[in-house]
């Protein structure tokens, strides 16, 4: 029997999602009910729970909130989040990759039952794994270790003494498909990936100069590490096996990489991130899904990219996209930036897996913001305005805006201009200085730093355009509005 508690301040949904739980005859039992993100903390303290059922906007500690407090003291409890599809925007998709399962109000019992079933799918497998024979528990907690779930001091006594005082490499083998293992025998020491069923971990001791799989050889993938002569030394081992698999390049047929230390780096520009961020901001999810695929094709090819060059720039466009969507939200939890970027680095090898991750991911978000309707009206100029009120601080050009709106660019400036009486520049430039005028008034930033701020890479082309739209020059404007509110 499981134990779980379910979080809602709305009594009749929280009472009514009981009564369909009651109904399905599974083998959990409810041991508490929360209004909110605090009082499910305290049943936590209280009571043994195996998960929780959450909604996520609630008074004084929303779910956003309780779940980075279950994260930090709870990483353990499996959460079941019940929301609306506009309340849960962002967050849906982005706790995918913490494996959180969701479903959206309004939800059928089927529905519910899925979710339940998955989760006791998942308890029930960690408990046979705490009975399994002593051998199987040793190697699965070694496998925790090498990928940085428990520390060296979790690791049995008579593993260390096994694995002491001999020099083993570690091999870390991706396959492109799923293995069955029950059918494979290798004449190594071989540890299972415990949370990823493509990956599995060979222990390789000295004198094992050719390493001999019994697998076709475009099948898998395996990077191995340097020597090392003590097991507390495997997560550092793991870290150059992944180290020399993300070194892989697109055309690259060889099974195996081993690790090299490489100090050296190149630096790739990541055009289009701003034209990327747009379809995602205003929920065109098929044209982001067009405009990603051809960008991450374009950048492998024109840039023959490693894959970890790629993986980096999917992450970056994902760390921009959250930043966007705090801005929006004030949804300011960092927790699955690392949980995403350890996805990415540590399970994915595949180039084309790794470009369709990423435009699931992101998709899913634009799919998401569908719902906010931004640049949702029909007039076309004030969509362009909205967005030049919204990113004035970005590099705005003509043609960008005329991508982005599907417009042609001499059509996109004379309909501005007939419109708002303004060129599109005009129109940016006072926007920019009125955003200047009042970080002079509130900030004692540099000119140079309001500069870039507000769009200008430029200080003297700043300084030349507020003066135009002004009489003054910054530093003058400044000290005005500083003699009004300090006068002699």
């Amino acid at each position: 029997m499981y134990n779980f508690i379910i979080v809602d301040d709305e009594d009749l949904i929280r009472k009514g999602t009981l009564k369909k739980i009651d109904k399905l005859n599974l083998p959990i039992t409810c041991v508490g009910e929360a209004t909110n993100g605090f009082e499910a903390m305290e049943l936590l303290q209280k009571n043994t729970s195996h998960f929780i059922i959450t909604d996520m906007d609630m008074p004084l500690m929303d779910g956003s909130q309780l779940l980075d407090n279950i994260i930090r003291s709870y990483p353990n409890i499996k959460v079941i989040i019940i929301s609306g599809f506009e309340n849960f925007s962002y967050a849906q998709k982005a706790i995918q990759a913490k494996a959180v399962s969701y479903i959206l109000k309004p939800f059928s019992k089927e529905t519910l039952c899925s979710a339940l079933e998955q989760i006791l799918e998942a308890l029930h497998q960690e408990e046979k794994q705490l009975t399994n024979p002593m051998a199987e528990t040793e190697l699965t907690l070694l496998s925790h270790f090498i990928i940085g779930n428990i520390t060296f001091s979790k690791i049995l006594p008579q593993t260390i003494l096994s694995l002491t005082d001999k020099k083993l490499t570690l091999a870390t083998i991706y396959f492109k498909k799923t293995i069955n293992w029950n059918s494979v025998t290798i004449p190594y020491t071989m540890l299972l990936h415990p949370q990823n069923d493509k990956i599995a971990f060979l222990l390789l001791e000295e004198g094992v100069s050719e390493l001999a799989l019994p697998f076709p050889s475009n099948s898998y993938l395996c990077g191995i590490s340097r020597e090392f002569n003590h097991p507390s030394q495997l997560h550092e081992a793991y870290t150059q096996t992944i180290a020399a698999l993300n070194k892989r390049r697109f055309l690259d047929e060889m099974p195996l990489y081993y690790y090299q230390k490489d100090t050296s780096s190149r630096e790739i520009i990541f055009d289009n991130i701003d034209e990327i961020l747009f379809f995602i901001e205003s929920g065109n999810s098929q044209q982001l899904k067009n405009q990603l695929t051809t960008l991450f094709h374009g950048m492998i090819t024109s840039h023959h990219m490693t894959l970890n060059e790629l993986k980096k720039f999917g992450l970056y466009i994902i760390e921009q996209t959250k930043g966007m969507l705090n801005n929006r939200f004030n949804f300011s939890t960092n927790y699955t930036l690392p949980i995403i970027d350890k996805t990415v680095q540590e399970t994915i090898f595949s180039f084309n897996e790794l470009i369709e991750y990423f435009l699931v991911f992101l998709s899913n978000i634009a799919e998401s913001m569908r719902n906010e309707k931004i640049y949702a009206s029909q007039d076309t100029i004030e969509n362009v305005k909205k967005y030049i009120l919204k990113n004035y601080d970005k590099n705005i050009k003509l043609d960008f805006l005329s991508d982005i709106f599907f417009l042609n660019s001499t059509y996109l400036s004379t309909l501005f201009k007939e419109r708002t009486g303004q060129k599109y520049i005009d129109f940016l430039n006072s926007v920019r200085i009125e955003n200047a005028k009042e970080l002079l008034k509130k900030s004692e930033r540099k000119i140079s730093h309001i500069s870039k701020a507000v769009g200008y890479d430029n200080p003297k082309y700043f300084f030349r355009v507020f003066k135009k739209y002004t009489g003054l020059s910054p530093e003058q404007y400044k000290k005005q509005v500083q003699s009004k509110v300090n006068p002699l």
